[in-house]
């Protein structure tokens, strides 16, 4: 019975996809401001296969985000296209019953041309993340990136 379970978690370990980039960076607790934007350098190498991009959000416990979800704006920049893209976004900060989770988790699939980049190529950009509110925010402590 312990190999079949050790095989599960094997299986399901190796199935997962390593990231080719995650970064984290922190917010003013207080009051993030709709105009204040989170800016992620990426220069990472890029493999022929299409990049899947997560975005992540943190909240904090003594200054709870008191929505559901939290609406944001994203843009990215990369070297090897013309213009830029920019999204707008949900991202779940409870979960269905509205239970605070204290984490949000937003899967967004980049459709960039990346099958045109020779894989010895490098994946050069910047994402900027920024709440999508006409009020500042609070309780969110981080924001992060993660592309896959």
């Amino acid at each position: 019975m312990r190999n079949i379970l050790l095989c599960i978690i094997l299986i399901v370990v190796g199935c997962t996809s390593p990231a080719a980039y995650t970064a984290f960076c922190p917010v003013d607790t207080e009051r993030w401001l709709p105009t204040e934007k989170v800016c992620f350098d990426i220069q990472t190498a890029a493999p022929q296969n299409t990049h899947s991009l997560y975005i992540y959000v943190r909240t904090c416990e003594a200054h709870r985000y008191p929505q559901r979800t939290l609406p944001l704006v994203i843009t990215q920049e990369w070297r090897h296209l013309k213009t830029p893209r920019t999204d707008t976004v949900l991202v779940e900060i409870a979960d269905s019953l509205g239970n605070w989770t204290g984490k949000g988790i937003h899967h967004r699939d980049i459709t960039l041309p990346l099958s045109t980049v020779p894989p010895a190529d490098s994946l050069i950009g910047k994402i900027t993340i920024r709440p999508c509110t006409s009020t500042p925010v609070h309780g969110i402590s981080h924001v992060g990136v993660e592309l896959r």
